[in-house]
């Protein structure tokens, strides 16, 4: 059986039910709740972010992460100079963010990237109904959800799922009473490695400026019960972790 790591590498098994055959619910709970087995990736790539004016940038980005049924947590490293500890519960949705060290997020902000990008947190905000389904890329099926914002009433995000296999393509931002998106997210370029799926390309974009995400280099597993060292980095200006 295939399986697929995507983003914050959330792991789902490619079933056999049909979108059409699901309820939303259970379109959702495939969505959300779809890894079965503990597996973890390092994934080191490119971040190069342009805006509208300004001097295009290019740096190193990191993302590690142990996925677990209930649940998957791992790091986040822009530039070997800003780090993140992020969580997210498959269960509760709850999405958890800690600067790492000294760290501030300024350079996240900067170009765009926020954690729940590669977490898929939004999948996880309160529904607030299905809306007429899309093709993207303009060849694969998906269903349209659109989802409120729970830090900020009025906001809402749509997101484009696969009709087949139930994982995200495409998220649009919305701010209240706005027709027009302030942000967009998509991810392309699914890349095999040792037997699992992941999105190698990120692109992220809003008014005047875009940022594209290209992992070219990474390892993939099952988990045991010791995880294997190396998924939480240490920095120079950042404390060393534990069993590192």
């Amino acid at each position: 059986m295939k399986k697929l790591v995507y983003l914050l590498l959330l792991l789902f098994v490619f079933g056999t039910l049909t979108a059409e055959e699901e309820t939303l619910d259970a379109f959702l709970d495939r969505a959300r709740h779809g890894n079965t087995i503990s597996t973890y990736a390092m994934l080191d790539g490119t971040l190069q972010h342009r805006r509208r004016g300004e001097k295009s940038l290019e740096m190193p980005i990191y993302f590690g992460v142990m996925i677990r049924p209930e649940k998957s947590s791992g790091q986040l490293i822009l530039d070997q100079r800003e780090a993140c500890l992020v969580g997210q519960s498959h269960t509760t949705g709850v999405s958890t963010v800690i600067p790492q060290g000294k760290t501030s997020t300024a350079l996240f902000d900067r170009v765009g990237l926020q954690v729940s990008d590669l977490t898929l947190g939004f999948i996880h905000y309160p529904v607030e109904k299905e809306i007429e389904g899309t093709l993207v890329g303009g060849i694969v099926p998906c269903r349209v959800v659109r989802f409120a914002v729970p830090d900020h009433p009025g906001d809402t995000v749509q997101v484009a799922f696969s009709k087949e296999y139930a994982f995200p393509l495409q998220a649009e931002f919305f701010h209240k009473g706005e027709e027009k998106s302030y942000r967009l997210l998509e991810v392309s370029g699914f890349t095999k490695k040792d037997d699992l799926y992941y999105a190698e390309q990120i692109l992220i974009e809003g008014p005047g400026w875009r940022t594209r995400i290209n992992f070219k280099e990474a390892q993939l597993g099952l988990l045991a019960a010791v995880p294997p060292t190396g998924i939480i980095r240490s920095l120079p200006e950042l404390p060393a972790q534990k069993g590192e």
